[in-house]
C-alpha cells in the first residue's frame, strides 16, 4: 500500500510546486509591467520637455526678439558709408576670375562620360 501512494504524493507536491512558480512567474510580469508603464511615463515627460525646451529656444533665438534686445541695451548705430572697406579675400577672387578670362582655352576635346568596367563613371576624351 505504500509504493501505491507514493506516486500520488510525488504528483501533489509536484502540482504545488508548479502553482506556486507560475505564481511567481505571474507576480514578476506584473512588477516588470509596472516598471515598465513608469518608464514609458518618463521618456513620454521627457519627451514633452524636449518640446516645451525646442519652443523656448526658437523664441529666445527669433531674430525680431534679438534685434529688438540689441535696439535696447546695445545702443547700435548703422553703419556709415565712410567704415566700409573691401574685403581683400573678395578682390582676390576678382583676380583669378580676371585671370581666368583672359586665358584662351583650346576647344579642341569634347569631353563625355562613359561607364567604366565598376560601373563607375569616367571621363573620356574624344575629338570633335
Amino acid at each position: 500500500m505504500i509504493l501505491y501512494r507514493t506516486p500520488v504524493y510525488l504528483a501533489v507536491i509536484l502540482c504545488l510546486i508548479t502553482i506556486y512558480g507560475l505564481f511567481s512567474v505571474k507576480d514578476n510580469v506584473m512588477t516588470l509591467k509596472a516598471e515598465l508603464q513608469e518608464v514609458k511615463k518618463q521618456v513620454q515627460n521627457e519627451e514633452d520637455a524636449i518640446r516645451i525646451l525646442k519652443a523656448e529656444l526658437a523664441y529666445l533665438g527669433s531674430p525680431e526678439r534679438i534685434q529688438k534686445l540689441a535696439y535696447q541695451h546695445l545702443f547700435l548705430e548703422k553703419p556709415k558709408v565712410a567704415q566700409m572697406i573691401k574685403d581683400p579675400l573678395f578682390e582676390g577672387l576678382e583676380k583669378e576670375k580676371q585671370v581666368a578670362e583672359n586665358r584662351s582655352v583650346r576647344k579642341t576635346h569634347k569631353w563625355r562620360y562613359k561607364k567604366g568596367p565598376a560601373k563607375y563613371l569616367t571621363m573620356a576624351k574624344g575629338e570633335k
